[in-house]
């Protein structure tokens, strides 16, 4: 009887709902997380530097051959073997092509028709890595043994700061930041000479070196860049110019827009370079740099002039040029002209031989390319570049 009441008492069957919990019952059921162990946590993606392309610094791995195959054409003169690796876009493993072969034994006649085979004026070479160091556009080379993320890979391209690399066994591609790769050691490549005079270099660069006209000439007349460095940025074409004291190479980069007031690593301007040269500064520089617009009275990092430093050192004359030569805003090339009439007649006659090399003694019949003329010490601390490579090997 108690059961059948409770029945019908209207508080319900004993399989219903209580009316306490039809709230509870309406409630979302609250979502079921998994144990923390089974959780996946994927660590938040680290930020890649951006990666640019860029023409002056793009090579393939498959396109590398060794030096002497450019060299050997460009030390003969052999034109049309330049315009033929030119055209297969070949290079040597320290990414020097036929343009900076030309510009080291001073092929001025070679450097338009190379242009019009597509080579590019400003095209870079490469540098050195050290071991355990990270790549850079300055360091990178395709004999450098290389590891990305602690696994050995194989470099198949460079462009810009990114390159395109393999990893063994399966040899699966990939684009990666240079920045994020590690030099770790070097394969059994003949190392040349002249590689280790120059690192991230132009073919502007090579020509000045070596005190070629002629290629100076030419690529400045192709819109080759005056005003970048190499070596670390320890050489600037204008500095290296003044401290060679190369006249001509001065007034032709000075026409061809290099700034007369690009301060050098070293915190020195083009005035401060000449006022520094060991022996007596050519006036004649002095008025081109006012001409192109130097400015006079700026100090370098001691406080002092371009005046101040040449007294000191008893070039008095330049000193008084700096002092007191009124600009005429006939340009620096009129000031070449004027001051120092025709080209030498050496300088004139590797022009007429499209910057022969006859005049620079050869080194070996295996055809090494000759070292830089010596010129003056560089002001201040070692200047680097060439120099600077040599004292240290």
């Amino acid at each position: 009887m108690g059961g059948g009441a409770s029945k019908r008492d209207g508080r319900g069957p004993p399989g219903g709902t209580p009316p306490e919990s039809k709230a509870e019952a309406q409630r979302p059921a609250p979502q079921r997380l998994p144990s923390p162990e089974l959780v996946d946590v994927q660590p938040a993606p680290s930020k890649q530097p951006e990666v640019f392309r860029d023409r002056n610094l793009q090579a393939q791995v498959d396109r590398v051959i060794d030096w002497e195959s450019i060299n050997g054409p460009a030390l003969r003169r052999a034109l049309p073997m330049l315009l033929e690796l030119e055209r297969d876009r070949r290079c040597d493993h320290w990414m020097w092509r036929p343009i900076h072969y030309a510009a080291l034994h001073g092929l001025a006649d070679a450097m338009q028709p190379l242009v019009e085979m597509g080579a590019a004026v400003d095209a870079r070479t490469g540098g050195h890595a050290p071991a355990g160091k990270a790549l850079s556009r300055s360091t990178f080379n395709f004999c450098a043994e290389v590891e990305c993320d602690g696994q050995g890979v194989i470099v198949e391209e460079v462009d810009g700061d990114g390159l395109t690399v393999a990893r063994p066994p399966s040899m699966q591609r990939r684009r990666v930041p240079m920045s994020s790769c590690v030099c770790t050691g070097y394969t059994q490549v003949q190392h040349s000479t002249h590689t280790r005079h120059f690192g991230y270099a132009t073919a502007l660069h090579i020509a000045i070196e070596y005190q070629h006209i002629g290629a100076i000439q030419a690529l400045l007349a192709l819109q080759a860049d005056p005003n970048t460095s190499w070596n670390d940025e320890r050489d600037m074409p204008l500095h290296k110019a003044i401290q060679q004291g190369h006249t001509e190479a001065v007034g032709a980069l000075l026409t061809h827009k290099a700034d007369p007031n690009a301060e050098c690593c070293w915190g020195h301007f083009p005035l401060a370079t000449a006022a520094l040269c060991a022996q007596e500064p050519s006036r004649a520089v002095a008025k081109m740099l006012l001409e192109a617009g130097a400015r006079r009275g700026v100090t370098d990092k001691s406080g002092k002039t371009a005046a101040q430093l040449a007294r000191e050192l008893g070039h008095e004359a330049f000193a008084e040029t700096v002092e007191s030569y009124q600009v005429t805003g006939s340009g620096a090339a009129a000031v070449q002209l004027g001051q120092l009439g025709a080209l030498p007649a050496a300088a004139a006659a590797v022009e007429g031989r499209g910057g022969a090399t006859a005049d620079l003694p050869p080194q070996s019949a295996a055809g090494l390319p000759p070292e830089p003329p010596p010129g003056p010490p560089p002001p201040g601390p070692p200047s680097g570049g060439a120099a600077h490579l040599r004292e240290l090997l």
